[in-house]
């Protein structure tokens, strides 16, 4: 873990980066304040339901399950030198699906649980097509995934600062 936390500090900007190109937290900290709004939902309902998530598991896959996108965003400058009414557009330099690839960098550093894995793995479910074929034997397997599902979409549609286009007005 201390050195995935050495990593988030000092070569990636995932304390910096926005969480996404223009849907929500589409500014500088983005990123954080995101994965601060999926833990704190996760850890809410882990508690009203009973979910017997270990504390170390809510922490792990609220702030990591997004960790695909530290380093992918830059900000998009238009060719007059003006910041586009879209404020960043994403350099992907490992082309592994949103999923995979915060999987892949977590294990550089730590091992994750057969549930951790599983919560970060299909965290995107709603636009994940292969989610459909295997939503039964995820469920059955630990209600945790559904967990992370609900708070992240949760903290996207309702906590989650939403992106506005510039108003030339204000």
């Amino acid at each position: 873990m201390k050195e995935l936390v050495e990593y988030l500090e000092k070569e990636s900007d995932y304390f910096t980066a926005p969480a996404s190109t223009r849907f929500h937290e589409a500014r500088k900290g983005g990123l954080m304040n995101h994965c601060w709004n999926v833990y704190t939902l996760l850890n809410e309902k882990n508690e009203r339901f009973n979910l017997k998530i270990p504390e170390e598991s809510i922490i792990i896959t609220a702030f990591l399950h997004d960790l695909c996108k530290v380093n992918v965003y830059k900000d998009r400058i238009l060719k007059n030198g003006k910041m586009s009414d879209i404020p960043y557009e994403l350099e992907e330099d490992l082309p592994l699906g949103h999923c995979t690839k915060s999987i892949f960098i977590v294990s550089k550093f730590m091992q994750l649980t057969n549930d951790e894995a599983l919560m970060i793995r299909w965290h995107m479910s709603w636009s994940d097509y292969e989610f459909k074929k295997h939503i039964d034997a995820v469920k059955e397997f630990t209600p945790s995934v559904m967990a992370l599902i609900t708070a992240d979409i949760e903290a996207s549609d309702f906590l989650d600062e939403k992106f506005e286009k510039n108003d030339k007005s204000k």
